[in-house]
């Protein structure tokens, strides 16, 4: 039976852009297999979701956040620098919606790993320069009106298979909550 896609899940960076690396691993690698365990999760508990991307592509803004209904939501998938500790953020859209369920995946994540998840709005997200100026603001999950999260599991680094688990696992039960309201 083909489930309905209720989520999209953005399995951050791709193609050249490679985004942090650390531990001789790349940022997109790590998102991609994250993204994959997810869908694979959702599955298990009869949700569809479909991946902006399936292999080492780089997809538009656009075709990341984009969902074929008027259900659902967006989860983009990604790693904090190499250095970061604990790495672990959730950032929401302008979705009213959003701020409260992001809220609930921090607090799942945070669970399963032993550490704090810092949720902020998307509007606190914002790009330096090298010399410290800020040179933008703000993330692409605002570019849908569904409503959306880009959540950082943690520093870009080579983890065991339980940590990656543990990581991903704990995104499923609000994102099952999410969908039954």
């Amino acid at each position: 039976m083909k489930l309905p896609i209720l989520v999209r899940i953005d399995a951050g960076h791709g193609g050249r852009d490679g985004g942090a690396s650390g531990d001789g691993v790349n940022e997109k690698d790590l998102n991609l297999t994250s993204a994959k365990a997810l869908q694979y999760l959702l599955k298990l508990q009869n949700i569809g979701s479909s991946l902006s991307r399936e292999t080492d592509t780089r997809p538009t803004y656009a075709d990341r956040v984009a969902t074929p209904n008027d259900e659902g939501l967006v989860v983009a998938i990604h790693h904090d620098t190499a250095t970061a500790d604990p790495g672990l953020w959730v950032f929401f859209n302008d979705v009213k919606v959003a701020k409260p369920f992001a809220k609930t995946l921090g607090d799942s994540l945070g669970e399963a790993v032993g550490a704090s998840v810092k949720v902020l709005s998307h509007w606190e997200r914002k790009w330096y320069d090298k010399k410290g100026a800020v040179i933008g603001q703000g993330l692409y999950i605002n570019d849908t009106i569904k409503p959306a999260v880009l959540v950082e599991l943690g520093p870009t680094r080579t983890y065991t298979r339980d940590e990656m688990v543990a990581r991903v696992e704990s995104l499923v039960a609000p994102i099952v909550a999410f969908l039954a309201v």
